[in-house]
């Protein structure tokens, strides 16, 4: 009887670190973004280009934000890739049947965060942290491809809408695209009156 026991407390032992390793934890809370302008560019500012993205002529509408958060510690800390999603608004989310295209990844100052690899250290000085991220102002579905998901297929100087983004963090294992800690963070409303501006 005292061995049955010792062998399901050491498989139920076995399975909480299965469930503590495989299952990504929601970690860091981040609930505080705020955009903070919408400004045209024809094209991603050569310190930002930090890749051969083909294919993502500009124009491009550069979107500033604020955070309380340092992303580049948390990434250096966390080991994690930062990313983000842009759509259509549906409700306060983002709508995942109209994707919007965008170019690279998350900004600071200095350059790129969602490299988890960068050695920087903090993305200040200073709070709120600013950072921004690059949308294409016009994309177009490219039919030779089948993604099994819906592809970008607008035009926001021709028809302004507004736009949703969200922030996403996850801890990544060599670059393989999985691990522990992950966040996404509130979804944040550009609004059309606001786009609109930004081609004036």
């Amino acid at each position: 009887m005292a061995r049955t026991i010792l062998i399901g407390a050491g498989l139920l032992f076995v399975l909480l670190l299965a469930i503590l390793f495989l299952l990504p934890l929601s970690l860091p809370r981040v609930g505080d973004i705020v955009v903070t302008g919408v400004e045209l560019s024809p094209e991603v500012p050569k310190p930002d280009r930090d890749g051969p993205y083909r294919g993502m002529d500009g124009p491009f509408l550069g979107v500033t934000f604020t955070s309380a958060h340092d992303f580049q510690k948390l990434a250096h800390d966390w080991h994690y890739t930062l990313g983000y999603a842009l759509a259509s608004c549906a409700g306060d989310d983002l709508d995942p049947s109209k994707p919007l295209a965008s170019f690279g990844g998350v900004y600071d100052q200095h350059g790129p965060v969602f490299m988890y690899a960068d050695k920087r250290h903090t993305s200040g000085p200073g709070t709120p942290f600013r950072y921004h991220v690059y949308l294409a102002v016009r994309a177009e579905p490219n039919l030779d491809i089948d993604t099994g998901q819906p592809q970008p297929n607008y035009d926001l100087k021709a028809h302004p809408q507004d736009v949703c983004l969200r922030i996403d963090g996850l801890q990544e294992v060599d670059g393989d695209g999985w691990g522990f800690a992950k966040f996404k963070s509130n979804v944040v409303r550009i609004a059309k009156d606001d786009v609109t501006k930004a081609f004036r």
